[in-house]
């Protein structure tokens, strides 16, 4: 895989891309197989090149490192995420849509399972 290794996926749910950028499940059948449209998937990067800091929300630790969960508002499309420090000082966003119905805690195990790897890059913007 290029950039991000995971641990296991939500049951019915596939693997739609894996790039430099960016780890993308959707639900199994979704019509829309671009990796890039992130409305209804699951997805895990690195925090944009572009913020310099992390964002604020409610404390949700990720294996014992400092994590913010940020719940799905009215004009964020029915997403969540979950902006997490990794032992090595990156800082990784999981973004969920609320219709997987998992909680921050549940947001914080998927994450435990991800690894970083070297090739990852963060975005912009």
């Amino acid at each position: 895989p290029p950039g991000f290794l995971v641990s296991s996926v939500p049951s019915g749910w596939v693997l739609q891309g894996n790039s430099v950028y960016t780890f993308t499940v959707a639900p199994a059948g979704d019509p829309d197989t671009n990796q890039y449209n992130f409305l209804g998937k699951l997805v895990v990067m690195l925090q944009s090149s572009s913020v310099t800091s992390p964002p604020s929300g409610q404390s949700q630790p990720v294996d014992g490192r400092r994590g913010i969960f940020q719940p799905a508002c009215a004009s964020c499309d029915g997403i969540e995420s979950l902006t997490y420090l990794t032992a090595k000082g990156q800082w990784v966003v999981v973004q969920a849509p609320t219709t997987l119905g998992w909680d921050s805690a549940q947001l914080a195990k998927f994450a435990e399972g991800v690894t970083v790897l070297a090739t990852a890059q963060p975005g912009v913007g």
